[in-house]
């Protein structure tokens, strides 16, 4: 009964805040940048904020909105505005779950992109988050237990045998369905395209993005293309994810793996927009769940548009974006990103 309450007040209670046509000011805490440097620590070689790159990402995530034909001639608005060049691999015009993507290379930076779309039905799909569970599955292997081991070993008295290596623990990684099925319909493409695109480009960086719905199948992605270019393979690469605005994907083992094998990976939040907050995290709104987000969050404060937060390395840092109350929710501030509109690239 709480839970269909709760999906029912929800467009009541997210609150919407104008939107800015020149820069956000959608109000909330300000904060300079720093990085709280609490939390799991991440991967090796974790890389820092870069704004710049950040708005080159959210531009072709903002892209992704646009018509296929468009992406495929790329001959939106933006495409010839400051992304000139950019050479199409792959486009998908839209499969039986509706899934949006595209990949192509950019020569100005030598950088090969695979772009997720988020949905065309937010309020509907924003509703539907509020009750999505942790259902399925994900492979991500075994738990690391050598660390602990080399301390038992350190720690053990002189001439006593070394203590037994404890049995590896199994990972207990789980997404959401739908999410993960989103992501394997288009699997095979999206890697094919990438092995087109490094065959043709072989020194070119890895990334990956999406907004919305498309940052979660985007966070799939990366793990998938991290394994296959990983250092034993011919052309090994440290595959970059970049998200604006991406929902919880799954529970805290798989956020700690994401954030183990992804040196590079980082959620942009927009202020209080509602998606980062879904599905429900603990016991946010007195709904109990596993779902975790995974590491690195920066968040983008608000009343200055170019005030970030880097958040430390939990996935779940209660001074940024968690620091705000249950009710601060917008729809509006999910549809703006580094002052750029999210549904005008076109």
């Amino acid at each position: 009964m709480l839970l269909i309450l709760l999906v029912v007040v929800l467009p009541a209670t997210i609150h919407t805040v104008p939107v800015r046509s020149a820069a956000w000011d959608g109000g909330g805490r300000q904060d300079s940048d720093h990085d709280r440097a609490q939390g799991p620590a991440l991967a090796p070689g974790a890389r820092t904020w870069d704004r710049r790159e950040a708005e080159l990402m959210t531009n072709f995530s903002r892209i992704a909105y646009c018509p296929a034909q468009e992406i495929l001639d790329w001959s939106c608005a933006t495409c010839n505005d400051s992304l000139k060049g950019f050479e199409v691999f792959y486009k998908e015009r839209e499969n039986m779950r509706h899934v949006g993507v595209y990949a192509g290379y950019f020569p100005k930076e030598d950088k090969a992109v695979v772009v997720f779309r988020g949905t065309d039905y937010l309020v509907n799909w924003i509703q539907d988050l509020m009750v999505y569970k942790v259902d399925s599955d994900y492979d991500c292997g075994y738990h690391d237990v050598e660390p602990h081991y080399t301390a038992l070993a350190r720690h053990s008295h002189r001439g006593a045998a070394s203590p037994a290596p404890p049995k590896p623990r199994k990972r207990k990684c789980r997404v959401h369905s739908g999410f993960k099925y989103d992501w394997l319909s288009v699997r095979e493409q999206v890697i094919n395209a990438t092995d087109r695109m490094l065959l043709a480009h072989p020194s070119a960086q890895v990334w990956v993005t999406g907004h919305s719905l498309g940052g979660a199948l985007a966070a799939l992605c990366a793990l998938d293309l991290q394994f296959i270019y990983n250092a034993s393979s011919a052309n090994p690469k440290e595959v970059r994810l970049l998200t604006l605005g991406q929902p919880r994907v799954g529970n805290k083992d798989f956020a700690d793996f994401v954030g183990e094998k992804l040196a590079s990976a980082t959620r942009v939040v927009h202020q209080n927009d509602v998606v980062p907050h879904l599905p429900p995290h603990g016991a946010d709104l007195y709904i109990i769940t596993e779902f975790h987000h995974h590491a690195r969050e920066v968040w983008q404060t608000g009343t200055k548009d170019d005030t970030f937060v880097i958040c430390n390395g939990s996935g779940e840092d209660p001074s940024c974006c968690n620091s705000l109350t249950p009710w601060d929710r917008s729809i509006e501030a999910h549809l703006w990103y580094l002052n750029l509109d999210m549904s005008d690239a076109c």
